[in-house]
């Protein structure tokens, strides 16, 4: 099973920027190790919105040229030892489960070749329900998506 390592800092960071950010959505994205042996993917860096994304209580765009200037620093800081894994965003008033708008995100992730990222993460924090947080997946045929579990750690 494919498991999203989160330490518990990046997770509290990911749910005070949703909450932040209400009624708005908000998002970012996840950088970090993906261990292919393991199937475990370990998020290191979280990049944020970015001061010119535009968000309403349905959708999110980030800030593209911030996020990418944040990727291409970490990747210089870290000497290509880190990855983009993917992208979280909230869903306030919302359940934390992938819209089609979400899964045509992934799709367009994966057909990217800049992203280096065959098998994204999409991290969604929902509002509605306990403020819960779930992570999905790609499928390998690109046709579907898989819930992903989340280890929460130091």
């Amino acid at each position: 099973m494919t498991v999203l390592q989160l330490p518990r800092a990046l997770l509290d960071a990911i749910v005070l920027a949703a909450n932040q950010a209400q009624p708005w959505e908000t998002g970012g994205v996840l950088m970090g190790i993906h261990d292919e042996g393991s199937k475990a993917y370990r998020v290191t860096e979280l990049i944020g919105a970015g001061p010119n994304s535009v968000a309403t209580r349905c959708t999110f765009d980030p800030d593209q040229q911030f996020q990418q200037a944040a990727v291409d620093r970490l990747f210089s800081e870290h000497s290509g030892d880190i990855e983009y894994l993917g992208d979280w965003h909230s869903h306030p008033g919302g359940t934390p489960s992938p819209s089609l708008t979400d899964r045509m995100t992934l799709s367009s992730i994966r057909r990217f070749d800049g992203a280096r990222c065959g098998e994204p993460i999409m991290l969604i924090y929902g509002g509605l329900i306990d403020n819960t947080i779930h992570a999905f997946q790609l499928t390998r045929d690109g046709n579907d998506v898989w819930e992903v579990g989340i280890e929460v750690i130091r």
